[in-house]
C-alpha cells in the first residue's frame, strides 16, 4: 500500500513542477516501463529503438534513458491527461 501512495503523491507533485515530473514521477514510470518491456524481451535502456516504438512519443519521453534535467525546475509540470495516456499506454504493452 505505502507503493501506491508515493506513486500517488508522485502524481500530485508532478502536475506541480517540472522537477517533480523528473524526479519524482519519472522514476516510477521507469520501473514499470522497464518491466512492461521485459515482459516482452526488449530493454528499455538496451534496445531504445524497440523501446521507444512500443511506447510511443510521449511515454518514451518521459522514461528515456539519459533525459536531462529539466532546466527550469519550476516549470510546468505534466497534465492529469497526460499522465493518464502515459498509463494508458503502458498497460497496453
Amino acid at each position: 500500500m505505502r507503493a501506491l501512495e508515493e506513486l500517488e503523491h508522485a502524481v500530485d507533485f508532478a502536475l506541480a513542477t517540472a522537477f517533480d515530473v523528473h524526479f519524482r514521477l519519472r522514476p516510477h514510470l521507469r520501473r514499470i516501463a522497464a518491466h512492461r518491456l521485459a515482459v516482452r524481451g526488449i530493454s528499455l535502456d538496451g534496445q531504445p529503438e524497440r523501446a521507444r516504438e512500443l511506447l510511443g512519443a510521449e511515454t518514451w519521453e518521459l522514461v528515456r534513458p539519459g533525459r536531462p534535467e529539466p532546466e527550469d525546475r519550476n516549470g510546468r509540470g505534466v497534465t492529469l491527461a497526460g499522465v493518464r495516456r502515459v498509463v494508458d499506454r503502458l498497460d497496453a504493452l
